[in-house]
C-alpha cells in the first residue's frame, strides 16, 4: 500500500478529533495548532486563534521535514512578537537539510509546553506487524540515544491490549507504568484504525490526562 507524509499540523488535528474516543475518556488532546503560510498571516490566524496572542508559543517548519532543532529551526517560549519576527524572517527563506534545499513556506505554531521530562513514541509498521519505539530519553538526540530505545513488536493480528508492554514499561515509574500502558495502547489504536504507516510523537509528556 502506498504511503504518503501529511504535515504535523493536520496528524494534530485529526489526533484531537479521535483521541478521546480511543482512549475511551481516559485522555484528551485539545489540538490547538495553527499553520502559517505566505497566504495566511499570524496576525489573521490570531484573530480567530485568541491564544496565539495570550500564551508563549512554539513556532517550527511544518514540511516533512526532521531535525529541525538541529538547525535552528526551532523557536519556543516565544511572545507573539517574538514569534511574528521570527516567523517574518524564516518566511520564503532558503534552508539544506541534508541532501535537501528549499525555501520555507509553511509554519507550525502551537503553545508552548514546558516539558520537566521528555519522552519519544514511534510506531513503525513492517511486513508482519507494527513497532513499537519507546525511551524515557526523548528529545532532538533521539537518533544519538537509540541505544536506549525500547522496540516491542506487534504481530499484524494481535490487539494491542493482549501485547506485553512491560519492556516499555520498565523504564518509567511506577507511579506511571498503569497511565503510560493505557496511553501508549490508546495512540496505537489511533495509528492502526487511521492506516497510518509510520507515526512518531518526539518529545512528548503527559500531565492530568493531558499529552
Amino acid at each position: 500500500m502506498a504511503q504518503r507524509g501529511i504535515r504535523e499540523y493536520d496528524a494534530k488535528r485529526i489526533l484531537a478529533k479521535h483521541m478521546r474516543r480511543l482512549s475511551k475518556g481516559t485522555f484528551k488532546y485539545r489540538g490547538r495548532v495553527a499553520l502559517v503560510t505566505p497566504d495566511m498571516s499570524i496576525e489573521a490566524i490570531a484573530k480567530r486563534q485568541h491564544w496565539v496572542k495570550t500564551e508563549k508559543l512554539t513556532v517550527k517548519p511544518d514540511q516533512l521535514f526532521g531535525k529541525r532543532g538541529k538547525h535552528g529551526l526551532l523557536l519556543v517560549n516565544a511572545t507573539y512578537t517574538e514569534a511574528k519576527s521570527w516567523l517574518d524572517e524564516k518566511m520564503n527563506s532558503t534552508v539544506e537539510v541534508g541532501k535537501v534545499r528549499g525555501k520555507l513556506t509553511h509554519f507550525l505554531v502551537q503553545p508552548y509546553v514546558e516539558l520537566d521530562k521528555e519522552y519519544y513514541l514511534a510506531f513503525a509498521g513492517h511486513q508482519e506487524g507494527d513497532y513499537i519505539h519507546f525511551s524515557a530519553e526523548g528529545g532532538v538526540d533521539i537518533e544519538a540515544n537509540w541505544d536506549l530505545v525500547t522496540n516491542v513488536n506487534v504481530p499484524i493480528d494481535a490487539s494491542i491490549e493482549d501485547v506485553d508492554l512491560t519492556p516499555i514499561l520498565d523504564s518509567v515509574s511506577n507511579d506511571d507504568r498503569a497511565a503510560f500502558r493505557d496511553l501508549i495502547i490508546a495512540l496505537f489504536r489511533f495509528y492502526r484504525r487511521l492506516q497510518f504507516g509510520f507515526l512518531e510523537f518526539n518529545p512528548f509528556t503527559h500531565k492530568n490526562g493531558e499529552f
